[in-house]
């Protein structure tokens, strides 16, 4: 996820939140994961990877337009983001662990295809960033209202 790193910059520099208010939606963030990861776990194991990723998909993708209605004076829309944010990336990380494990065949390199996964993975965790704040500073002079909010 792009913007995924300058969540917490926003909260402190945009939206003035405090350390501990940050720490609390992100403590309550981890347990609604932590919850998730069970409940999703039972929902994948009935229905399967791939219709979870379908039903995932619209939620998780509409997550940082809840962020961007957030001001100072108005931040309720980023607890609500962070909570259900938690349990749509963990249904979404369960789903694509099961369609990964369906993938990979049961004998000969096993460990390659997962090695393979966690670097493309960990690349994208690299690369999304860089490219989100290009964008970011390419549409800096760029004026956006969203329901009445800029």
């Amino acid at each position: 996820m792009m913007p995924g790193p300058y969540y917490n910059v926003f909260m402190i520099d945009s939206l003035h939140l405090s350390y501990s208010t940050i720490a609390v939606f992100t403590s309550a963030q981890m347990i609604v994961m932590g919850v998730g990861f069970r409940a999703w776990g039972a929902v994948v194991d009935r229905f399967g990877g791939k219709p979870m990723i379908q039903l995932l998909f619209l939620p998780t993708a509409a997550m940082p337009a809840l962020w961007a209605v957030a001001t100072p004076e108005s931040y309720w829309t980023v607890p609500f983001a962070m909570v259900v944010g938690g349990l749509m990336f963990s249904g979404v990380s369960i789903a694509n662990s099961i369609i990964l494990y369906a993938v990979v065949p049961d004998k000969g390199e096993r460990s390659s295809y997962f090695a393979v996964w966690s670097v493309s993975l960990g690349i994208a965790n690299a690369i999304a960033p860089a490219l989100g704040s290009g964008i970011v500073a390419g549409l800096a002079d760029m004026e956006i209202s969203v329901l009445g909010a800029e």
